[in-house]
């Protein structure tokens, strides 16, 4: 599908696992990506009741269909979670050269689960992924 790297990452940071995957087709077709993409898996993810800051929530990242085109505005991404705040659902946006650098490594999404006992950062240099 046009517009699409292919795949996502699923990071672990209580185990410090990193699955790739495909991305699902048939939500993109529903959902589209970016912030319906991401309302639609989170949902699916976090149980109810879940404390927005504890290990069960769930923290997505992810481009839109045009990130990366040179369609004006195509330099977005969107970021969301419970929110700490409301106790809903939170979402920001943002530009700059993240998104489109994401979407270029090949990768639509990435999905932050657990809590890690230290702080880590996500490297990811093309097919390379890792935390440090």
């Amino acid at each position: 599908m046009f517009g699409m790297g292919g795949e996502i990452i699923r990071v672990d940071l209580t185990t410090g696992s990193i699955k790739k995957e495909p991305i699902d087709k048939k939500l993109v077709r529903k959902y589209l990506l970016g912030a319906g993409y991401l309302s639609r898996v989170l949902y699916d993810m976090i149980p109810g009741g879940t404390d927005p800051l504890g290990k069960d929530n769930v923290l997505g990242f992810a481009t839109g269909l045009l990130t990366g085109s040179m369609f004006p505005q195509s330099s977005r991404h969107v970021i969301a979670a419970l929110s700490p705040l409301t106790n809903i659902w939170g979402e920001s946006h943002a530009a700059g050269f993240w998104g489109p650098e994401l979407k270029l490594a090949g990768y639509d999404a990435i999905i932050f689960t657990g809590a890690s006992p230290t702080p880590v950062y996500l490297h990811i240099e093309d097919s390379i992924i890792e935390l440090l």
